[in-house]
């Protein structure tokens, strides 16, 4: 089969996600892009298949300007899939919902705020057109490399919103539950985005939280939600 030409596409960033390495032990974290991809679970799995895929027709073969970027919990004003932590938590802390506790709070996750996310995009799209062969084929991954358990995270977003009483039932709650299907740490670094790209995050989890927090009560104020 000859070399794939003619296509007129610029760059194709493939959004994939820290689950496609499954589970490392700590001492091997952050994820490096040199992992071998080890998922377990459906989730996990079906990213790294996608991966897998993508890499295919990044080869010479077909010389398709493919990037696969995997990032660690992407998090900001707008996201309104409450099965998410921050979301969920925020909205709770408002007491527009109750919080149902799924663990003890121990898992490790690290977070990247969406400005910064879409920074980081742009910057990689105008590096593939500007350097296809270069960049062809490349995996990124990327995060704060500062990685956070759930019960520290909850306790920042209840104390920005000065819920103490609210926050110390979710942690009794917390208290003898177990987990299964989750992975107990994960975070990534944003070593190679940085040497490539001269990228880092703007947002440390506090003042994202702020920011995030804030777009939350102005929705939920200017949609009229009753408590």
């Amino acid at each position: 089969m000859s070399k794939m030409g003619g296509h007129n596409i610029q760059a194709i960033i493939v959004a994939s996600s820290d689950k496609a390495y499954g589970a490392y032990p700590v001492e091997k974290m952050p994820y490096q892009e040199t992992y071998p991809l080890l998922p377990q679970f459906p989730y996990d799995t079906s990213k790294a298949c996608a991966d897998l895929i993508c890499k295919s027709y990044a080869i010479d073969q077909y010389s398709l300007p493919i990037v696969i970027t995997r990032f660690s919990n992407i998090y900001g004003p707008g996201q309104m899939n409450f099965s998410a932590i921050v979301p969920d938590s925020i909205r709770s802390g408002l007491e527009f919902s109750t919080f149902v506790s799924r663990s003890d709070g121990k898992m490790v996750r690290d977070f990247i705020y969406a400005e910064d996310v879409a920074d980081l995009y742009m910057r990689i799209a105008l590096g593939i057109i500007e350097e296809p062969d270069r960049l062809r084929g490349h995996i990124f991954n990327a995060g704060s490399n500062s990685p956070i358990n759930m019960r520290t995270l909850i306790t920042k977003i209840y104390n920005q919103l000065g819920n103490h009483n609210g926050l110390q039932i979710i942690l009794d709650q917390m208290k003898g539950k177990t987990t299964t299907g989750e992975i107990s740490h994960q975070h990534m670094s944003f070593e190679k985005v940085f040497e490539f790209f001269d990228w880092q995050p703007q947002h440390n989890m506090d003042l994202g939280l702020k920011k995030t927090i804030s777009w939350f009560q102005g929705f939920f104020e200017k949609n009229n939600l009753s408590k």
